[in-house]
């Protein structure tokens, strides 16, 4: 008898798009761009400009050190005394000022995170209940002296807030114009300080999504860049083709700097390992390994639906999937959980599982983790005799490709059933059994 000197399995997942696909961020901690933040805990009571929040300094600085995205949100809430006293001119400043306004910019989709906050934090929702609340806020977004970075960045904030279905439902048709002409006004006055020509297809265009009751994106105006994207694809590891964007822009660097400056601001004890980009999101950088495109998560059930991913217990997972759409990679410290993830258009940060903003919904959490493969079959062979190889588990949806790199002088082939492989050794010779992943929809397993 003659031991097969070794049968391995590898299994190594390559894409169809590889060659397009740009290395992930490096997440070394010991390779850090110089805009990479560690960030340090201390007082919060010079972050918030609204007189409401900085009378609550204690639970503020509370806020800012717990690392529980559901704490956060209830802990920024108006105290219902207060709520009921308060006057809807003084609320809409206290909602302007929220604390978590730039949260909503950490998110996949923008306008999915404002519904959150107008559902959760009770100040919009108390605005919502209010019958001149659309008049108030008019009249705060009209008094707004649209400025750059941090001030343009809370103004897109209100913006989405006054423009999101739930309020502009509520709008009369006077309110509704009011509103055009100072989106116009405030646009033109963008442009010209930036020594742009006023676009009056763009105008058209914000003018037109307001009235047709679409949720535009008024942040141009105020100055904060906004995204411009390209429809592409990509495929999953079994050659599934998916949808996704490739970002025609970027944010600016004084923007880049606002957005983590409010991260270092209101969450303790997390890493920024790569600066915001529209170029990437959570669910490329977790499913896809990259850091070159955008895609949503209406996308990842081709991932694991008859392909190389499944659901698995919380302690064998390598994907976490939040419900408030966003993904994380999972990473096992030497004393504790951590994951990495991008936050929306934000940073990539590593984190605790549940320190992110609440509006991914931290403690509604799914599991995946990559099919494991392995194959089985006797590690010694008399010549002349007939051996069974087989790949497990066997996946219905794929297809299996053998193939050898040895001289059929030295082997036949008796069968091959997808997974299963019956083989005769007619000599002396030593092999070995090596499994691969190849493009597609193909496991290409070879034996030399």
């Amino acid at each position: 008898m003659k031991r097969l000197s070794s049968i391995i399995l590898i299994a190594m997942i390559m894409f169809m798009a590889c060659t397009e696909i740009c290395p992930v961020a490096d997440t070394n901690e010991n390779h850090r761009s110089s805009t990479l933040t560690k960030v340090n805990n201390g007082a919060a009571s010079s972050r918030f400009e609204g007189t409401y929040w900085a009378d609550r300094d204690s639970l503020m600085n509370e806020m800012v050190l717990s690392e529980d995205g559901d704490e956060k949100l209830r802990l920024c809430q108006i105290d219902e005394n207060d709520l009921v006293a308060m006057s809807t001119k003084d609320l809409v400043k206290a909602c302007f000022d929220y604390p978590l306004a730039f949260d909503i910019f950490l998110n996949n989709d923008e306008m999915y995170a404002t519904r959150f906050y107008v559902e959760h934090f009770n100040g919009l929702s108390e605005l919502l209940s209010r019958e001149d609340a659309i008049h108030e806020m008019i009249l705060f977004y009209a008094s707004l002296d649209s400025g750059q970075d941090a001030s343009s960045m809370r103004e897109a904030y209100y913006d989405r807030v006054l423009t999101c279905k739930s309020f502009r439902d509520k709008m009369t048709d006077v309110e509704r114009n009011e509103l055009l002409r100072i989106v116009s006004s405030r646009y033109e006055r963008i442009c010209n300080s930036r020594s742009n020509v006023v676009s009056t297809a763009r105008k058209k265009d914000l003018e037109t999504s307001l009235r047709d009751g679409l949720e535009p994106y008024l942040g141009e105006p105020n100055g904060f860049t906004q995204p411009s994207y390209s429809q592409t694809t990509t495929h999953t590891p079994f050659g599934k083709t998916v949808t996704c964007y490739v970002a025609n822009n970027d944010y600016t660097s004084a923007e880049k700097d606002s957005i983590a400056l409010h991260i270092t601001l209101t969450y303790s004890n997390i890493t920024i390992l790569d600066p915001a980009t529209f170029s990437y999101n959570c669910h490329v950088y977790a499913w896809l390994n990259s850091s070159s495109l955008w895609m949503y998560g209406t996308q990842l059930q081709y991932f694991y639906t008859d392909d190389l991913y499944t659901s698995c217990p919380e302690e064998a997972y390598s994907i976490v999937y939040y419900n408030g759409d966003h993904s994380a990679l999972h990473y096992n410290g030497t004393s504790f959980s951590y994951y990495t993830s991008k936050w929306g258009s934000g940073p990539l940060i590593k984190h605790a599982p549940t320190n992110v903003p609440a509006s991914y919904q931290p403690s509604n959490r799914t599991y995946y983790k990559k099919i494991p493969f392995s194959i089985t079959g006797p590690d010694m062979y008399v010549v002349g005799t007939e051996y069974t190889y087989t790949v497990t588990p066997y996946l219905s949806y794929a297809t299996y490709d053998w193939s050898i790199e040895q001289n059929s002088n030295t082997y036949q082939i008796v069968s091959i059933n997808d997974n299963v492989l019956k083989i005769k050794f007619l000599n002396n010779n030593l092999f070995s059994l090596l499994s691969t992943k190849s493009c597609g929809r193909s496991l290409k397993l070879k034996i030399k």
